[in-house]
């Protein structure tokens, strides 16, 4: 495949997967972040954004450390 196409499916895939943590993540902590962050609660803006910091750092070392995208779909999966 071309440079391109392979770009544009992991970009695609990390978007994927980084909205799937923030569900999962909003799902599973017992306050509304999303409503707590509109109320100007600077805690749970910092936890959320810190949250989905770590979880991009994981997203960047598996695109480094991967050969495949089916490596990287396994690996980012486990993570979640």
């Amino acid at each position: 495949m071309s440079d391109i196409v392979n770009y544009a499916m992991y970009l695609v895939l990390s978007g994927v997967l980084l909205f799937a943590f923030f569900q999962v993540y909003t799902f599973l902590t017992p306050w509304d972040e999303l409503v707590l962050i509109r109320q100007g609660n600077n805690a749970a803006c910092l936890s959320l954004s810190g949250a989905l910091l770590g979880f991009s750092l994981t997203l960047a070392s598996c695109l480094i450390h991967t050969a495949t995208l089916m490596h990287f779909l396994m690996w980012e999966i486990i993570f979640i």
